[in-house]
């Protein structure tokens, strides 16, 4: 990841080994609060049983999870829209995550897509990328919000 040692924590914070949202309302609005919660505490579980070897972050914005996954991946790949409201500082690769990744097939031990599908056309197109970048017997780490209104439009 790009500028990791200024890396701080912004949606989640990192407390006794679990993700807990951020009560920053600037990093996490009040209608974002109990769903990124509940995401935090899934993934709590879920990154240190399947992260590991090299690590995509896809639509990673200011990386809210590094401060878990760094922790078990050995390298850790950051990738956004060049454009993210989010701003760039620790974005490896600005890419059009919702085309043709540019990486090889089978390049990543564990993929992370948190809170993006829902911000592409056709997801579809995404998660068969994820697929195809995606080592065999690797894993695949993927949410989207269940409700949420517009928010980062066009996008």
């Amino acid at each position: 990841m790009k500028n990791a040692e200024k890396w701080c924590e912004s949606k989640y914070v990192l407390r006794n080994g679990s993700l807990c949202s951020s009560g920053d309302p600037k990093e996490v609005g009040a209608g974002s609060y109990l769903m990124a919660s509940v995401i935090g505490e899934v993934y709590s579980r879920m990154i240190p049983k399947y992260s590991r070897g090299k690590l995509l972050d896809i639509g990673c914005g200011k990386a809210p999870m590094y401060g878990l996954y760094k922790q078990y991946a050995e390298e850790c790949i950051c990738i956004d829209w060049d454009n993210t409201e989010h701003g760039n500082e620790y974005i490896d690769m600005a890419v059009d995550i919702s085309g043709r990744l540019p990486f090889e097939d089978d390049t990543f031990d564990t993929v992370i897509c948190s809170d993006v599908l829902e911000h592409i056309y056709n997801p579809v197109d995404t998660l068969n990328e994820m697929v195809r970048v995606c080592k065999r017997n690797g894993h695949i780490l993927l949410n989207t919000p269940f409700s949420y209104w517009m928010h980062e439009e066009p996008f």
